[in-house]
C-alpha cells in the first residue's frame, strides 16, 4: 500500500480503492493509526465492505507478508 493521500482512496498493489467513511488502520499492534501517519509503502491486509470500500487496513511486518504468500 502506497502511503493514503487523503481524499478518501488508498492505492493497494496498483489498484486505487474508495475508503469507507469509517475505515480504520491498524499497525502491528492492532492499534489504530492515523492515515496521514503512514509515510512509506507498506504490506497491509484489508478488508473491504458490503459496497466494496475498504473498511479494514492492517499493517503487516515483513514476516507476515511472506508468511501470506507461502499459504
Amino acid at each position: 500500500m502506497q502511503p493514503p493521500p487523503g481524499n478518501g482512496t488508498v492505492t493497494i498493489s496498483g489498484s486505487t480503492l474508495t475508503l469507507s467513511p469509517v475505515a480504520q488502520f491498524r499497525n502491528q499492534q492492532n492499534l489504530i493509526v492515523m492515515p496521514m501517519a503512514i509515510q512509506q509503502a507498506t504490506d497491509v491486509v484489508y478488508l473491504n465492505d458490503n459496497f466494496g470500500a475498504v473498511h479494514r487496513i492492517w499493517l503487516i511486518s515483513r514476516a507476515e507478508a511472506d508468511s501470506l504468500k507461502k499459504n
